[in-house]
């Protein structure tokens, strides 16, 4: 009888032990899920209405004959946001959707074409290719890169514009750009460091005379990696068709 009694405390023990050794287990284990790092959460753009003066008659007569300005007026009309519209939605990841207009998105189009394969205008011409068109080809010159990812980024809110210069060759060149109205810099920055493991590497933003905050699409591995050293000639505003001479 002692002999009983002695084995059922020892097998109690042990259930206590055994028992007590999966609740810590199973304790380590939700420590270990709640302190995984949250989702990234992209700052949202604030609400803003970018609008331009239009010009005169008289100016408007003169640029009818500025070569310059006929051209900025052709990528204008290449930028058939409508056409890219559906595509721009789907690119949209899935965090960064059922939200307002924010960071998130504006990236998510930015990397999807990062596989863009740079090939010349037809010989002889300038050819401006509608978005629809590099959404299928994925190549194309600058200002056809420029058309695509500036209509993407229109197709779902944001205010692009084109800006359109000369390189320090003395090449042409073209990228685009958005508008974030009054975005905190720091706010931006903080999210793209975080999203592509930035460290000292630099953004490049620019403010307009009113103090909106704009930030470079130009080709490379995050938004804003790229300065543009050469000289601006125009910037071509998507929402309004409205061209800036510089």
């Amino acid at each position: 009888m002692k002999d009983l009694f002695q084995f059922a405390l020892l097998a109690t023990l042990v259930y206590i032990f055994v028992d007590s050794s999966d609740t810590a287990s199973s304790d380590d284990n939700n420590l270990d899920i709640s302190a995984k790092r949250p989702p990234l959460e992209a700052p949202v753009v604030p609400s803003f209405v970018l609008t331009h003066d239009q010009v005169s008659w008289f100016d408007d007569l003169l640029n009818s004959f500025n070569t310059s300005y006929i051209q900025g007026k052709h990528v204008l009309d290449a930028c058939q946001a409508d056409e890219v519209r559906p595509e721009a939605a789907t690119l949209i990841a899935r965090e960064n959707a059922d939200r307002p207009l924010n960071i998130g998105q504006l990236c998510d189009l930015f990397d999807s074409v990062n596989d863009w394969g740079y090939v010349n205008d037809p010989a002889g011409r300038d050819y401006f290719a509608h978005p629809a068109e590099s959404h299928r080809t994925r190549r194309g010159d600058c200002d056809d890169y420029a058309i695509y990812l500036g209509s993407l980024a229109s197709a779902v809110g944001f205010e692009v514009d084109i800006v359109v210069g000369v390189l320090p060759s003395g090449q042409n060149h073209a990228f685009p750009e958005v508008c974030l109205g009054r975005m905190d810099v720091e706010v931006v920055r903080e999210y793209l460091c975080a999203r592509y493991n930035l460290h000292r590497e630099p953004i490049y933003f620019r403010n307009d005379a009113v103090q909106n905050l704009y930030i470079s699409l130009e080709r490379g591995v995050y938004p804003g990696a790229v300065h543009f050293d050469g000289r601006v000639a125009m910037r071509l505003f998507l929402t309004d068709h409205f061209v800036e001479h510089i």
